[in-house]
């Protein structure tokens, strides 16, 4: 009885009459987790980064802020288990180069929130978690060396309403992580991190899991070159956004968003190629209906190495994946086709005066599907 110890013996009858006299109707169970006693309905906020370390000589590079930790989601009138979304972690900084004048570290990604759920009645998990922030990259160790790239930042988890079980929308995309600048003087910089997707949004999703689709993960910064004047990391690609999904009963009912392409890494000698971008990932279709019913986006193609000599060619960059098709009215199965992955940019040559490297294809988007 040592919940008790700190309350009145009238207090304590009060109590244990409302428990004998309770309604039927889970309004007790709704009191209950509202003041935290079953489990908690209100999600929890991310950790912020640490910050990355200064470099360890006269002049050196500065360490990069951490991230910010997503914010948790609200919940409202929930019965059951967690209610809403944990707020992602933000990323860490990179850490500044050891030399005199040498490269500063990236910046952490922010953790995206976690999302809001509205009457959720059963069970656990009904609103998506925030994606991690990603980490900065390093900065490089000589005089004028490269600074790190920036990690994205997290994707924001789905908001639900009105669900009953599992996982009613999806979770938010980590975000990508910087680069590291190169290790000489004038060397190239990392690419920033893209950023991750969003998580669909779902709406009275009556029975079991996942109804509602995960953003795509952003895609990695490239690594600057290591001696003078070589090329930049390309920046990483957005994940794609998860699909919203509507009155679904059962599995995953709409499609995740594809990951972002990486970045291409830069030239390591003077004067080389740039490495490309990475490409986007594709949208998560949308559905309205039954099980499985809308495609995944395709994922982004990785940007191209630039060239390793002096006036070598830039890396292209990575295709955009197509969307995914949407969906009505169906009942089983996968109901509209996936978006095509974009292709990969090509390598810039490896010589003086060299051609660059041509961009990849974007994907197609996937067939919408309708009453099947």
């Amino acid at each position: 009885m040592r919940f008790y110890t700190s309350i009145t013996p009238l207090l304590a009858l009060g109590w244990l009459a409302s428990i004998t006299a309770a309604p039927i109707d889970g309004s007790l169970e709704r009191r209950h987790c509202s003041h935290g006693e079953h489990c908690p309905p209100h999600g929890n906020g991310g950790n912020g980064g640490d910050g990355g370390n200064g470099g360890d000589s006269f002049g050196s590079g500065n360490g990069g802020n951490g991230g910010n930790g997503g914010n948790g989601g609200n919940s409202f009138g929930h019965h059951h288990g967690h209610g809403s979304g944990n707020g992602g972690n933000g990323g860490d900084g990179g850490n500044g180069g050891d030399s005199f004048g040498s490269g500063n570290g990236g910046n952490g990604g922010d953790g995206g929130n976690g999302g809001n759920s509205f009457k959720v009645r059963r069970h656990f998990h009904s609103s998506g978690n925030g994606g991690n922030g990603g980490d900065g990259g390093n900065g490089g160790d000589s005089f004028g060396s490269g600074n790190g790239g920036n990690g994205g930042n997290g994707g924001n988890g789905g908001n639900s309403f009105g669900h009953h079980h599992g996982h009613g929308s999806g979770n938010g995309g980590n975000g990508g992580d910087g680069g590291n600048g190169g290790d000489s003087f004038g060397s190239g910089n990392g690419g920033n991190g893209g950023n991750g997707g969003n998580g669909g949004n779902s709406f009275k999703v009556r029975r079991h899991f996942h109804s509602s689709g995960n953003g795509g993960n952003g895609g990695d910064g490239g690594n600057g070159g290591d001696s003078f004047g070589s090329g930049n990391g390309g920046n990483g690609g957005n994940g794609g956004n998860g699909g919203n999904s509507f009155g679904h009963h059962h599995g995953h009912g709409s499609g995740n968003g594809g990951n972002g392409g990486d970045g291409g890494n830069g030239g390591d000698s003077f004067g080389s190629g740039n490495g490309g971008n990475g490409g986007s990932g594709g949208n998560g279709g949308n559905s309205f209906g039954r099980r499985h019913s809308s495609g995944n986006g395709g994922n982004g193609g990785d940007g191209g190495n630039g060239g390793d000599s002096f006036g070598s060619g830039n890396g292209g960059n990575g295709g955009n994946g197509g969307n995914g098709g949407n969906s009505f009215g169906h009942h089983h199965g996968h109901g509209s086709g996936n978006g095509g992955n974009g292709g990969d940019g090509g390598n810039g040559g490896d010589s003086f005066g060299s051609g660059n490297g041509g961009n990849g294809g974007n994907g197609g988007n996937g067939g919408n599907s309708g009453h099947h």
